[in-house]
């Protein structure tokens, strides 16, 4: 083991594997090792080679790869305050040598899994590695998960990254390892492929982006959002250093670009065509990219959709005892699809519930509807309570797991929440109190089950205030009560989750965040708005500022497409639903804070959600990497399933709904 060390950082390099095995920040109290030992070493090779000698010099070390008929030089310099992997791969063979993108590749780990130490170190020794491969443009940088500043960074300065592939283990708990991907290139006898890596620490992410710019090879894509309508004007702010040329296209046309000041440039147009647009720049010798989606119109998509699940993904048979239920549905084949198993999560219940939910919200709405659309949609919903009632829902609140009250072994306190949320609505849509009533009972029930521990959503509040209005002090007063009693248990554990209760993940933090809101809300006193602080925090830290469509503001999800989908792979899920809980809380904060720039940018994750209703299809999730382990991604899975409460959350939560949707 060599070690390396300047005034910011340390180094522990494996001399035998040729790769970066441990660093740390000089004053880091946690000592947390931003790398890992994984598949690969951080900056070793991906694939089989031999390291065929290695030199030493002050601050400096030098290895030499063989490597898929390349010979590769690769050296690690360490400056005063940076670090530096400069790669040189060289053809020494007598013929041209051609390489796809996945046949080559630079092992990049890093320390981002949720698998817990101890209770008290569990989020200061990992970190969210937030990744963006646009070729001159690339980077990872990693924000700690307890929030903290004083982090660490990667940042292409010479050559170009295409892609990223994942190399993982199937288990839900590890991101697995990054594997930067070259694009598609031939190269002849004794020629040269250059690459360089900067190794650097920062204070946080806005002080990322200011050092980043320092870097010629960088290009800053500033935008207000990354969905717009069909002809609607975008207008995009492209901003670098000592730009002397610059060139837009987009689909194959060139686009307007305006010089603003020194090095800052301004593009604009519109498209008249629906879908996923990519511009791609060329500034100097330097290449990169971002990606924008089109729409036709947020409302529109929405209620092509629900006739979607309506005519397609429920069960309209008379002579089925499954009529009214909501189904999954398979892309790929065109048909309904569901599982029997109480513990999966592909049944006929559970998650199927965010489908009424979304008709009954957009029969709430005040957007406009037409009267067949909107009885067409009352149909389905009383069609789907019926089931409910008859195979999901028990008299006493027992919320089932799937259809004829089969129950899971495993304990999921959160489908209380969602079905008192669907009894409620129905109550506020239908005005008939025996929905009011089951949406108590279910809360009850759930707090019968041990629900004062749990992490999860409760349109408590609201159960509350409709309680006092019809007069009913004493079911008003027991929620109250029992809801207490949680967020005490939630406010004592504070950024320490309690694994028996709940797994570390983007929308366990947003629950707890909002839970703590509810507090504030329910008692008006400042401890409980200090604690959604702390945890707004550590949720922040979450989502990256990715310049597309698919990444900015979408919170880390890598399970969804496993769990949900079609295909059962793991890897990173962007956009994935699970985003919408983010926005909530995002939402929700920016009103006792009075910052609206939080609301803006929950309104901008759940318009970029929508993107999950591509091509008017519906997937639980998109697989972004070009590759996890031998599979391949960049991909929307075929299963519809858990993916309409976008539906929901735009409906409520999207402050900027009503404009847009006129």
């Amino acid at each position: 083991m060599k070690v390396l060390q300047n005034n910011k950082f340390r180094i522990e390099y494996d001399k035998v594997k040729g790769g970066i095995k441990k660093l740390t920040l000089n004053s880091d109290q946690h000592q947390l090792n931003w790398v890992k030992s994984g598949s690969g070493l951080f900056g070793s090779m991906y694939g089989e080679y031999n390291v065929t000698s290695t030199k030493y010099e002050p601050n400096k070390i030098t290895v030499t790869y063989y490597y898929n008929e390349l010979e590769v030089v690769c050296n690690l310099t360490m400056s005063e305050n940076d670090a530096y992997l400069d790669y040189v791969f060289t053809n020494k063979q007598l013929n041209p040598l051609t390489f796809n993108t996945g046949d080559i590749g630079i092992f990049a780990p890093f320390n981002d899994s949720y698998t817990p130490f101890v209770k008290e170190h569990q989020l200061t020794k990992k970190c969210h590695a937030h990744i963006w491969c646009g070729e001159s443009s690339s980077y990872i940088y990693a924000l700690r998960m307890n929030g903290e500043e004083n982090n660490f960074a990667v940042q292409v300065v010479g050559g170009q990254v295409a892609d990223y592939a994942i190399i993982r283990k199937m288990q839900i708990n590890d991101r697995g390892d990054f594997v930067l991907l070259f694009r598609p290139f031939t190269i002849n006898p004794m020629d040269k492929l250059h690459l360089r890596l900067k190794l650097f620490s920062f204070r946080n992410e806005k002080r990322f982006f200011e050092k980043a710019l320092k870097e010629e090879s960088y290009m800053q894509i500033n935008i207000d959002r990354f969905t717009y309508r069909v002809k609607e004007e975008i207008k995009v702010e492209l901003q670098g250093k000592n730009i002397n040329s610059i060139n837009v296209m987009a689909g194959g046309k060139p686009c307007e670009v305006a010089k603003i000041c020194d090095d800052r440039y301004l593009l604009h147009g519109s498209f008249d065509s629906v879908g996923v647009k990519r511009f791609t720049i060329k500034y100097n010798n330097h290449t990169t990219h971002f990606d924008i989606n089109i729409i036709k119109n947020e409302l529109e998509l929405i209620d092509e959709r629900l006739n979607f699940i309506v005519d397609k993904q429920q069960n309209h048979d008379k002579g089925d005892v499954r009529r009214g239920a909501y189904y999954l549905y398979d892309f790929s084949e065109g048909r309904k699809y569901y599982e029997a198993s109480a513990k999966c999560d592909k049944n006929l219940g559970k998650d199927r519930v965010c489908m009424p939910i979304a008709i009954l919200q957009r029969l709430l709405s005040n957007q406009p509807i037409n009267e067949e659309f909107k009885a067409k949609l009352e149909d389905s919903i009383k069609l789907g309570l019926d089931f409910i009632d008859r195979a999901i829902v028990r008299d006493n609140g027992l919320v089932c797991d799937t259809a004829f009250y089969k129950i899971s072994p495993i304990d999921n306190k959160s489908v209380y929440g969602w079905y008192s949320l669907l009894y409620l609505l129905a109550y506020e849509y239908f005005g008939e109190k025996k929905y009011f009533d089951k949406a108590v009972k279910i809360l009850l029930k759930f707090y019968e089950k041990g629900g004062v521990n749990a992490y999860v959503e409760l349109p408590i509040l609201k159960i509350i205030q409709f309680a006092d209005k019809l007069g009913e002090k004493d079911v008003a007063k027991q929620l109250k009560e029992k809801y207490l009693q949680q967020i005490e248990n939630v406010l004592k554990h504070g950024i320490h989750f309690p694994t028996e209760y709940a797994r570390f993940s983007d929308s366990v933090v947003a629950s707890a965040t909002d839970i703590m809101l509810d507090a504030y809300d329910l008692t008006g006193e400042d401890k409980y708005l200090i604690e959604a602080k702390k945890l707004f925090k550590i949720l922040l830290s979450f989502s990256g500022k990715q310049p597309s469509v698919f990444m900015f503001d979408s919170p880390i999800r890598h399970w969804d497409s496993h769990k949900y989908g079609q295909s059962r792979l793991y890897g990173d899920n962007f956009p994935s639903q699970s985003c919408v809980i983010t926005a909530k809380a995002l939402s929700r904060y920016a009103k006792p804070k009075n910052k609206p720039q939080y609301q803006t940018r929950a309104n901008n994750i759940l318009l970029d959600a929508l993107l999950l209703y591509n091509d008017n299809k519906a997937s639980c999730a998109y697989v972004y990497p070009f590759k996890v382990n031998s599979f391949s991604g960049k991909k929307f899975d075929a299963l519809a399933n858990n993916q309409d409460w976008i539906i929901y959350y735009n409906l409520v939560y999207n402050t900027d709904f009503n404009k847009v949707s006129e």
